[in-house]
């Protein structure tokens, strides 16, 4: 026990409690809420196979591809409420980066610089983590990982069952097939023979038929990404570039430049297949901060094996400096227990602190005006996109919601051009006969509604405002259609 629970051990255990505490936060993604509720309507009735919470497309067929992390949601849910969801969340991030720093050290040998690449990477990513399905994601995209490379393990044969349960709980399955086919590729032009990774990729793509879609699901994510729905990506701020001014942002061009320069001043070449992977996963994080996550799982691996190379000797150096007083030290064992107790009081702290006042981040939510619009029961409401999962949640039907993948390219474009008032939006409130808009406060559509005699302010908190047509009849009817545009010349 004395041997194993070094610095090393306390290293280690201080890292994945840091990346466990910085997962301690509020649930703020609206978009977790109508996961919770599709759990909630599978868990009683079965996957829906139609839409049923939005009244534009009401009825219309609807691919339920992410089923399973919903009733996992939906489980954890029923345990201890959000309390549950945090601390779930957190334990598939940890155990991702457990994952990482696992790989990287496999490939490396190296503790010090599989830590260090496993933080930094952490530290650039952490940006994007929310309590939503592709948490799944990560933490699978890693263990594939490990699995590749340490091929010659049985765990090999457990790839199939891995992507079996990925398709049913993420669509990022996908990335993953994309892993797995360039590492099977490799493999069998360095063979030159159909390998028995081969075979095991073979298994894999037929176990992604595993679902309750069939073949549906597995081209799914192709839709999403460069069917007519991947309008969005030019609107939503996740599938934006990442912002290189925050702290996140700094954090990824320190993790860029240190693993590019392990490339390039390690004594050993890079394989073909480690360098076609990260330079993808790079374009791809560049193009998108949600991708950041996957480039810095995939890409630490094989960064840690080059950096430890191209560092071998200093390596060797700090190690043979340190190891016997380590090992021997009394002191150090007695500050190790303290240190992790120490660790163990400040998640405790840092939870009791975060969440003594609610597991939900209400500036971002609107919460209360949640409540007052379930209330008054809309027929024909406008509401922010964003915002769309938690009035679900709240058993409003909504106008557009978080599923962009489901709402048709022009739809969706039409939404962000007027709502943004990046067009003149009398025509789109004319077209949809809005009774009731819930929206963010102090936005510019609630400035121009503000000025619109067609609509009176019913309700307002610091977090969002309802107005009300001023014509509407209360029973979904509507006296004089038609909108007055309040820009227009009197």
């Amino acid at each position: 026990m004395r041997e194993k629970f070094n610095i090393r051990t306390v290293l280690l255990v201080f890292f994945l409690g840091i990346v466990f505490v910085l997962n301690l936060t509020k649930i703020s993604d609206p978009d977790f809420f109508w996961h919770l509720k599709t759990g909630e309507v599978i868990a009683a009735s079965g996957a829906p196979a139609q839409d049923s919470y939005s009244w534009t497309h009401g009825g219309k067929k609807w691919l339920d591809h992410e089923w399973l992390s919903q009733l996992i949601l939906h489980a954890v849910f029923q345990t201890t409420g959000f309390a549950a969801i945090i601390l779930l969340k957190a334990a598939f991030i940890t155990g991702a980066f457990f994952l990482v720093f696992l790989a990287c050290l496999k490939l490396s040998a190296s503790f010090e610089i599989s830590i260090f690449i496993s933080a930094l990477g952490a530290a650039a990513s952490s940006l994007t983590y929310s309590a939503r399905p592709w948490m799944f994601s990560f933490f699978l995209l890693a263990a594939l990982l490990l699995i590749l490379y340490g091929e010659k393990t049985r765990l090999i044969r457990a790839v199939p069952l891995l992507f079996v349960l990925w398709i049913n709980l993420h669509g990022m399955f996908i990335i993953g097939a994309v892993v797995l086919a360039v590492f099977t590729a490799d493999d069998v032009i360095r063979r030159r023979k159909f390998s028995k990774l081969a075979v095991i990729a073979l298994v894999a793509a037929a176990a992604i038929l595993v679902n309750p879609y069939g073949i549906r699901a597995a081209l799914h994510p192709f839709k999403y990404l460069y069917g007519s729905t991947h309008t969005h990506m030019s609107y939503i701020m996740e599938w934006m570039s990442p912002d290189f001014h925050s702290a996140h942002g700094k954090a990824l061009i320190l993790f860029v430049s240190l693993t590019l320069l392990s490339f390039i001043f390690s004594p050993e070449k890079p394989a073909v297949r480690d360098l076609f992977l990260y330079f993808s996963f790079l374009a791809a994080s560049l193009c998108s901060a949600r991708n950041t996550p996957l480039f810095i799982i995939v890409s630490s691996p094989p960064a840690a094996k080059h950096m430890a190379l191209a560092l071998k000797d200093f390596l060797k150096r700090l190690s043979g400096s340190s190891a016997q007083a380590v090992a021997k030290s009394k002191t150090l064992y007695a500050l190790n227990y303290f240190l992790v107790a120490a660790l163990a009081f400040t998640v405790f702290s840092a939870y009791r602190k975060n969440f003594r006042d609610g597991y939900l981040q209400e500036n971002e939510l609107p919460v209360k005006a949640a409540a007052e619009i379930a209330r008054l029961k809309p027929s024909r409401i406008l509401n922010p996109y964003h915002w769309g999962g938690y009035l679900i949640y709240s058993g409003v039907e909504v106008f557009i919601d978080g599923r962009a993948d489901f709402y048709p390219g022009e739809f969706l474009e039409d939404f962000f051009q007027s709502t943004g008032l990046l067009k003149n939006p009398a025509d789109f409130f004319s077209r949809y006969e809005f009774d009731y808009i819930i929206w963010e406060k102090n936005s510019p559509l609630t400035f121009y509604i503000s000025n619109s005699p067609e609509w009176e302010l019913l309700y307002s908190d610091e977090v969002s405002v309802i107005y009300r047509r001023r014509n509407f009849l209360g029973d979904g009817r509507i006296k004089n259609r038609g909108y007055t545009d309040p820009t227009a010349d009197a």
